[in-house]
């Protein structure tokens, strides 16, 4: 085929696309690009084999780097932000949720800094709403639990049987040897008993809760003094904790979700009646807190440290516009003043990345600073944040501002302090690869932006006269 008609031909129908429907627009846009690779690849049929892996790959790349390109254009052409949209794909803000989702935080597929633990402090130190993570990772973790377990779902699953069988199931199930694992919520197989820690006044107060819970509700409360047992007094804690309205992490469920929680229970401690508590409790998560999150593990250094990449950066833009002035003045050659284009390349890319929350020196040895309620945690508070088990009863939860104390002591470290805080590796693969990518994205815009200077101080200015600096001699003689 000639290339000129190909052209034509290509040109014509771009032109016709924009006549079709929304849907056919984005459908046609895709098979035009897949269509034009195609060709491409067969133009490169006589490739020796050796390479013909290598091209495949790069052509493969390139489709996939098309479809996203037409896709975000035309979201952006349907809103009136094709621009903003462009700006996005090439120097995303985030990483993307197909990375990094919520689901992928709760279930521990992710690592430092976007594990769980880390999650966890973001909420209490940042939102100030850890309750609905807490329960809900109370929840996943008691399905798993009791699904891993050698019990007889069965006996879980919900029944009318009468009170007493009920009870006396109850109690069977925290006597037996086996299952002696699901009545504790905080023990591992071991033995090392958590919640059995916990003093008799506290299961005292949640038994006297849930007791108020139920006469609010106008329910019969399942729980006995005499029937008492450690499974039990594991769900008198939970209600007493996130679902009663005097709990100290009171999660907002509607009425109707505490109605039928209240309900079940009166017939059955299985999982799944904390089912639509916990999918109630994620999808408020996945909102703002989560995204917020997501926009905060990707800043790999404190906000001094980003003033200060960010000060480096114009600094560098100013030596390399001064020295130009300075080569200009000299009367150097004029390819000499392509010679601080490096210094171009330096201040654009290093400002680019530090107005996205990204220190380049700290992304070539793929570490992040400690945040600032990292820097003052406790040995205790470290081990807690790694084990899921003390999320129910180990944290604080929803602190006061002022009563946090690394505010005010991160406030008294001098501003170069602050600057070189305590480092630490960044482990995820997914935030590492949004590093590269936001790295090399601003490199090339710097090349883009050092060749446009350079071309027009070269080029376009021109050279000074050389007598022009010269001091003149003075005629003394009358």
């Amino acid at each position: 085929m000639d290339l000129e008609k190909f052209f034509q031909w290509l040109s014509a129908i771009l032109a016709a696309i924009w006549s079709f429907p929304v849907s056919t627009k984005k459908f046609i846009e895709i098979n035009i690009l897949e269509g034009i690779v195609d060709l491409i690849r067969d133009s490169f049929s006589m490739i020796p084999s050796r390479w013909a892996e290598l091209v495949a790959k790069l052509l493969s790349d390139i489709v996939g780097f098309l479809k996203s390109l037409a896709l975000y254009l035309h979201r952006g052409l349907i809103k009136g932000k094709a621009f903003s949209h462009l700006v996005e794909l090439i120097l995303p803000s985030t990483v993307s949720t197909a990375h990094m989702s919520y689901d992928d935080v709760l279930n521990g597929r992710t690592r430092p800094p976007a594990a769980l633990p880390d999650l966890m402090l973001h909420l209490m130190n940042v939102v100030h709403a850890a309750e609905g993570l807490q329960f809900s990772v109370w929840a996943l973790a008691y399905k798993k639990r009791v699904h891993s377990s050698k019990h007889n779902m069965r006996s879980w699953s919900p029944d009318n049987q009468l009170e007493a069988e009920r009870r006396a199931r109850v109690v069977r199930t925290a006597a037996s040897p086996i299952d002696r694992s699901l009545a504790a919520p905080w023990e591992d197989q071991e033995g090392h008993a958590r919640f059995s820690a916990l003093s008799p006044d506290v299961k005292e107060e949640a038994a006297r809760t849930v007791q108020e819970l139920y006469d609010q509700y106008n329910l019969t409360s399942p729980f006995t003094n005499e029937h008492s047992s450690s499974h039990t007094t594991e769900m008198q804690v939970i209600l007493a904790t996130y679902i009663s309205p005097r709990g100290s992490r009171c999660v907002k469920f509607s009425y109707k979700r505490k109605f039928a929680l209240l309900l079940a229970l009166q017939t059955t401690f299985h999982p799944d009646v904390f089912a639509a508590l916990k999918a109630e409790a994620d999808r408020d998560l996945r909102g703002a807190p989560f995204e917020s999150f997501r926009q905060t593990v990707v800043r790999n250094a404190n906000r001094d440290r980003i003033r200060f990449a960010k000060a480096l950066g114009i600094m560098l833009l100013y030596l390399g516009i001064l020295t130009n002035v300075f080569l200009l003045l000299s009367n150097a050659p004029r390819p000499y003043r392509a010679l601080p284009s490096i210094l171009y390349i330096l201040g654009t890319s290093c400002l680019i990345c530090a107005c996205k929350g990204i220190c380049v020196l700290l992304h070539n040895r793929k570490r992040r600073q400690l945040r600032p309620w990292e820097i003052f945690l406790t040995e205790e508070q470290y081990n807690d944040q790694h084990d899921p088990r003390c999320y129910p009863y180990g944290l604080t939860v929803n602190p006061k501002v002022h009563n946090q104390p690394w505010i005010v002591e991160y406030k008294k470290r001098y501003f170069l302090r602050r600057i070189f805080d305590r480092e630490v590796c960044i482990e995820d693969p997914a935030i590492l690869r949004f590093h590269t990518r936001l790295f090399y994205s601003s490199l090339v815009i710097g090349v883009l932006i050092a060749a446009a200077i350079s071309v027009i101080w070269v080029f376009a200015i021109p050279s000074l006269p050389r007598n022009l600096l010269q001091p003149r001699s003075m005629d003394m003689t009358a």
